[in-house]
């Protein structure tokens, strides 16, 4: 009975022998699906680059419309006051022109023009920019 612990140990190399073929090819099959996964990775990441880019780019563009919408509004809002203190002034002055005009009228001999503007700009306490000195005769 010296053939049955051979063949036992026959079987037992043979399967030996067999789980190591095929312990490396299981494991050159899972670094290739590795390998697979990965290339597949990176074909998505290049197709959708552009797109990705793209995006980035709106996103961008988002962000710097609200700035300038907020800086147009802050413009805007600053512009309105001005205009309100422009009109108060200019509301004020003409209410005032109109003030210093009925009180004291101009004389019949105050001609049209610029000898006229000289002398409301003197009654309302102005110095005129031009006296009729420095005019030239015609």
């Amino acid at each position: 009975m010296d053939g049955g612990p051979v063949i036992a140990g026959s079987v037992t190399s043979r399967l030996s022998a067999f789980w190591l073929a095929w312990k490396w090819v299981l494991l050159l099959a899972l670094a290739l699906a590795a390998s697979l996964y990965g290339n597949y990775r990176q074909h998505i990441a290049a197709v959708t680059a552009p797109l990705r880019a793209d995006l980035d780019a709106a996103r961008d563009g988002l962000v710097l419309s609200g700035v300038l919408q907020a800086d147009a509004r802050a413009a805007g809002d600053q512009l309105r006051a001005d205009v309100a203190a422009a009109r108060a002034t200019l509301s004020t002055a003409g209410r005032n022109y109109r003030n210093a005009v009925a009180r004291a009228p101009l004389g019949v001999a105050c001609a049209p023009g610029a000898e006229r503007m000289d002398a409301v700009n003197t009654m309302l306490g102005e110095s005129p920019e031009r006296t009729t000195s420095n005019r030239r005769s015609p």
